[in-house]
């Protein structure tokens, strides 16, 4: 058997099985479940949806909203966050974080997701209450700001 053909066979196997994890890990996750079941048996949909992980680009994490490695939901959201907590505490002695999320689809669901996981890791959050309309909050303009949330005096003068 040609090796191109067995890492294929192997690659479409490996999908197949990430499918079948997903289908029964997302169980408590109606919306994500649901989608996976309505494609079962519909391999081109499942390939889509797994044949590689969401990368964090120059734009940060961004892609279709769905289930699955390949789409933006709060499992991919979490493993990238959790990159992100790992390089915080391997950097700095106490790290923070402040979290802001906007009115885009799901982005309060990231937002509390995110700051689970980096709290879980030790890491002090800081998350706004409701979403702000500005796609960055202006924290460098906001020197009471930043300095409330990012505990940072020396990030501007007093």
């Amino acid at each position: 058997m040609p090796p191109a053909f067995e890492r294929s066979r192997t690659m479409k196997q490996e999908i197949k099985d990430l499918y079948g994890l997903w289908l029964k890990k997302t169980e408590g996750n109606a919306e994500l479940h649901d989608e996976l079941f309505a494609i079962e048996g519909k391999e081109d949909e499942i390939s889509d949806r797994f044949y590689r992980a969401l990368e964090f680009g120059t734009g940060g994490l961004r892609g279709v909203l769905g289930a699955g490695t390949n789409r933006m939901n709060v499992f991919t959201v979490n493993q990238a966050t959790q990159g992100l907590a790992d390089y915080l505490n391997a950097k700095y002695d106490s790290p923070s974080v402040a979290i802001a999320h906007d009115s885009r689809i799901n982005s309060d669901v990231f937002a509390k997701g995110a700051a689970g996981v980096l709290a879980a890791n030790g890491i002090k959050v800081y998350i706004y209450p409701e979403y702000q309309r500005e796609y960055f909050p202006k924290l460098k303009s906001d020197c009471f700001r930043q300095r409330l949330l990012l505990r940072c005096p020396q990030a501007c003068p007093p």
